[in-house]
């Protein structure tokens, strides 16, 4: 689903998750997500922001 939503005209995926969902975390990490750090912009909530760019998949 990664791959596929990067031949849409984006550049890069965005996820945030609570800062104790070690579920949540574990998965934009399995997707290759990178942590870019912490927001309260969405939900009136801290949330850990994490990224994903074409090039940070494996080929």
């Amino acid at each position: 689903l990664v791959r596929w939503a990067f031949t849409q005209d984006i550049d890069e995926l965005f996820a945030v998750a609570r800062p104790k969902n070690q579920r949540a975390i574990a998965t934009a990490t399995r997707l290759g997500m990178q942590w870019v750090g912490e927001t309260d912009k969405y939900y009136n909530l801290r949330l850990q922001v994490y990224r994903v760019r074409p090039s940070d998949l494996p080929q």
